[in-house]
């Protein structure tokens, strides 16, 4: 089981995916987790190789114009806590990505991302 975890993960599975890969409910995988710490380095790892499988798609596609950015981007801040933050420097606005310390709710992400007429403001 941990080896498909680890082969589902790979390719940017989240925990709910591989959780019905598996045929068993999230909440298995979470109890699992606290009793077993094998268990728990194997969620780990994936979780790891999963957000490394989703920024490797953003990376490689950069030049590419069909790649829905903002798509992806949506995807990195629900998955994995991104934020988009502007700073001002010398007068001039600046835009990154920054992760922060847990992912946020929908109703967050639209108050922060959504722009004057609803629409996104990215």
């Amino acid at each position: 089981m941990q080896d498909e975890i680890i082969s589902l993960m790979r390719e940017g599975a989240s925990i709910q995916e591989v959780s019905a890969a598996l045929g068993i409910c999230r909440s298995s995988l979470y109890n699992w987790k606290r009793q077993y710490p094998e268990f728990l380095d194997t969620i780990k790892r994936g979780e790891t190789y999963s957000q490394a499988w989703w920024e490797r798609q953003g990376r490689l596609n950069l030049w590419n114009p069909q790649f829905n950015y903002r798509h992806w981007f949506r995807q990195m801040c629900n998955r994995f806590g991104w934020r988009n933050n502007i700073r001002r420097r010398n007068g001039e606005q600046h835009r990154f990505a920054l992760i922060h310390d847990r992912p946020m709710t929908e109703d967050e992400w639209l108050v922060r991302y959504s722009g004057h007429n609803g629409g996104p403001s990215l």
